[in-house]
Order: structure tokens, then sequence, then C-alpha cells
């Protein structure tokens, strides 16, 4: 009720104000021309403060007043004189035209006032965001900023990773049903924006109870998008701080527990050798005293492992390259495990293709022997193992098969990391998680890669490595000489 009210206030002054006007020409006695200036002057007036169809009505009944009051013969509607009529037609002509451009003018500055203002307030909301406190979580803090700078009587922020629901204001069901709604058809709704980044839903904006027009609030949606986007590259950089601090950390604690674990495994298998040396015990003894000198000599090689595995990410060392045949790295290799493959026969297929790489040698049997090691751990007992040599176009691919236990699908990646064991394989042999971790870095070191496949046949690893012709130069290593004599 109260709009109608104030319009019509200022209507009725305009008439009463026209009424004075007429009695005052009447009273004075004023040509018709004089008149018509005092009258236009209110219709004028009338059109700046109440608007257009109110100064046209108002324009009406000073036409009327003046053909009754003012155009001879008064207190008359009949007008026998024709310029009279043009000056009555041109009076309300002129009126209706001086109206209607009064109201574009006004409607043109509030809408210029109207941009002024949401200018200000998306100014205002940048830089709110930019000020966000990192140490809590984005969603909360957007809805309460937008709530509060553009006057929403309900503001709903939808995580589409975490599926959690954000307010601020009014928040009933409809309105979080549209935002999920919005997010699961690909739809946008007025007021309601779904926050794409590289394609994929990040999150739904919904606004409820606003007089904010539409492009604003694509730029409300746009700011809040490159906010998100910009919060979540400060989440990575600090994960990944965090996680190279952490691996600083294990990588110290790693080099002093290796050290530490040297000295007296040193004295242990000098003690076990001396007593086996003097041969002094019986057979019973000299069992278990070789049992100690063996174990401990694994154990020794593991803290070997273990400190040279600390200082992988801070030495800087030098490949020793060298052309090598690929079929002789595979011979090496075999015969220096063959106390470890736990009696499963190694058949070798393509040894005699000539091929020839440019390696460090001792580097790429260290890491061939991770992977037949590893091949010999998980397969099944007396089950055959198969080494492949193949010559590509560009590369020679040394394929490692063995029968036994798959490993899943979203771990085939994830056992190249460091530390890492599949929990399906843990029961199968104990280990480290270190040995294909130290593989990858190896033939990474030499511009080769390495993969895996694993299914109902069982598991084979492919280690490629560039043909000699296609050898870069030998240049310094992060990953070189630190990596050696890890089997």
């Amino acid at each position: 009720m109260r709009r109608p009210l104030t319009t019509f206030a200022p209507t009725v002054i305009g008439i009463l104000t026209v009424g004075l006007a007429t009695f005052l020409a009447y009273s004075f006695r004023l040509n018709l021309a004089s008149t018509v200036l005092l009258q236009l002057l209110v219709v004028v007036v009338a059109a700046l403060r109440i608007g257009f169809w109110q100064a046209t009505f108002v324009s009406i009944f000073a036409n009327v007043c003046l053909a009754y009051f003012i155009v001879p013969p008064v207190f008359s509607f009949v007008i026998s004189d024709a310029q009279n009529w043009v000056a009555l037609i041109v009076f309300e002509f002129t009126a209706l035209v001086v109206s209607r451009l009064s109201t574009k003018a006004q409607l043109e500055a509030a809408s210029a006032a109207s941009r002024q203002r949401e200018i200000e307030r998306l100014y205002q909301f940048s830089r709110e965001l930019l000020s966000m406190d990192r140490r809590k979580a984005p969603g909360q803090q957007i809805v309460t900023l937008i709530q509060t700078l553009f006057e929403a009587s309900g503001v709903v922020f939808y995580d589409c990773s975490t599926e959690k629901i954000e307010f601020a204001g009014e928040c009933d069901a409809e309105l979080q049903e549209l935002a999920r709604g919005s997010h699961r058809n690909g739809k946008t709704a007025p007021l309601v924006h779904t926050l794409l980044s590289n394609g994929q839903p990040l999150a739904t904006l919904a606004l409820r109870g606003s007089l904010v027009p539409q492009i604003t609030f694509d730029a409300i949606s746009s700011l809040t998008l490159s906010t998100l986007e910009r919060w979540r590259s400060f989440e990575n950089e600090s994960r990944a701080e965090g996680e190279r601090q952490t691996e600083q950390l294990r990588a110290a604690v790693l080099d002093a527990l290796a050290h530490d674990f040297k000295s007296p495994l040193t004295t242990i298998r000098t003690a076990s050798t001396a007593i086996l040396t003097m041969r002094q015990v019986g057979d019973l003894e000299e069992k278990l005293v070789s049992l100690i000198d063996t174990e401990s000599q694994k154990l020794d090689r593991l803290t070997t492992q273990l400190l040279r595995t600390s200082r992988l990410d801070s030495t800087e060392v030098r490949l020793h390259l060298e052309l090598t045949g690929a079929g002789d790295i595979v011979r090496d290799t075999v015969s220096m495990l063959t106390d470890q493959l736990r009696g499963h026969p190694v058949r070798t297929y393509g040894l005699d293709n000539e091929v020839e790489v440019m390696v460090d040698r001792d580097l790429m049997v260290t890491a061939l022997s991770q992977i037949l090691d590893n091949a010999a751990k998980y397969a099944n007992p007396d089950s055959v193992i198969s080494i492949n040599l193949e010559v590509l176009a560009d590369r020679a691919r040394i394929a490692v098969h063995n029968f036994g236990p798959s490993i899943p699908a979203d771990q085939l990646e994830r056992i190249f990391e460091r530390f890492y064991r599949s929990p399906r394989l843990e029961n199968y042999s104990v280990g480290t998680g270190l040995g294909l971790s130290v593989t990858k870095k190896i033939v990474e070191a030499h511009g080769g890669t390495v993969e895996v496949q694993s299914g109902l046949g069982g598991t084979t690893f492919y280690l490629s490595l560039r043909k000699e012709e296609q050898q870069p130069e030998s240049k310094p290593r992060a990953d070189g000489k630190a990596l050696a004599s890890f089997a």
C-alpha cells in the first residue's frame, strides 16, 4: 500500500497546484500564452517528482482548466477560435514530450546510480574475498559476504566435491535442492550458478530475496570461482610444502637411524666371521653363527639401502655412462641374484639381439635386480620368471614377467612411490617399499621409463631405454651414483 500512496499524494498536489495557477491567471486576467507557460511549469515539476503517467494526468487536468477558465468564452468548454485549439493541442503535446524526456532522464540517472552502487558492491566484495581468513573454509565466508553486501535473504553455497551445503540467512529445503539440482542437471537458472573449473563443476551458488541484477550475479559468480581456484592453489602449495618438509624430516630420521645401525652391525659381522674362521665350535653352533652372519649381512644391506635412500633428493652426482649391451645387463643381473630367486627358474628370451644402450652399467643392473627380486618375492611357488629383451623402433625394452597375484589397477602407479606397499600383497613377502621407487629413479635418470601391467595371468614390468644412437650426452643428474649398490 505504501507505493500507491506515495505516488497518489504528489498527483493530488500537482492537481491542486494547477488549480491554484488557474485561479491566479483568472484573477490577474493573464492571457492564454502566459497561463499556458505557467501550467507547463507545473507539469514539468510534476514529471520530475512523480513520473510520466502522473504528469500526463496533471497536464490533461491543466488543459481542461485552460479550456474552461481561460479560453473565451470562459466557464464553457466551447472553443470558437481555431488558434485556441492549436494552443491547447500544442500545450498538451509539449507537456507530454517534456514529461517523457524528464522521466527518461530520471530513469537513466537512477540506472547509472544503480550500476555505480553495484560496482561499489562488487569492488567491496572482491576486496573482502582477498582478505578472507585462509585458516577457515571459504564457503561459509563467501555466503556471509554475499548476504551482507548484496542484501539477500538467503544465500547457498554447495560444494560439489564434498556435497556440503554452506548458507547464510534463510535456507529452506527448496533452495538447497535448487543448488543441488543445478549441479546435477548442469543447468544454470536465474540467480543460480554452477561454477565450472576446467569444465568440471566446482560449486553451486544460489541467491534468494535479493534485487541483484543477473549481470551482477554473473560477476559475483566469477569472483567466487576465481577465489575458490586461488584457494585450492594455496591449499596445493601448502600441502606440497608440508610434504616436502615431511620428506626432509623422514630422510633425516632414516639417515640417523642408518648410521646408528651401522656400528653394531659391523661389530656383529666381525664377531661372527671371527668365530667361523677359528673353527672351534660344533656343527650346531656353526650353523647358528652362520645364520647370524647371513642375517646380519641382509640387515647391513638394508641399512645401506636406507642410508642411500635418505640421500636421494639431496645428492647431486654424475652418471658414469658407457656403451653397454642390453643383453649383458640382463645376464649380469640374473647371475648376481641366483641365490635370491628362491628356487624360481628364470627363462630369458632375445638376449642375442644386438642392441646397445648408453647407461651407467652398475646402476642399471641395480634397477633390473630390484624388478627381478620383486618378481621372485610375489611369484607363485616354483613358477617360472621370464625375461624378454625386445628391440623396438627407438628403444630397447626389457620385460620381466611372473605368475602370481595381480596388482589392483588403482595401485599400479602407487607401487613406485617410496615406502608404499600394496595392502593386497603385504602377506606374500616382507619388504620396505623402497626397491621399485629406486628403480624408477635410476631409469628416469637415464631418460627411460618403467611401466607395469597386471592381471589374472600375472604381472609384467617393462623397463625401456633409448637405443645408443638416440642417447643424450652425459650430464649431471640428481639421481645417479647415490642410487648404486641396492641389490
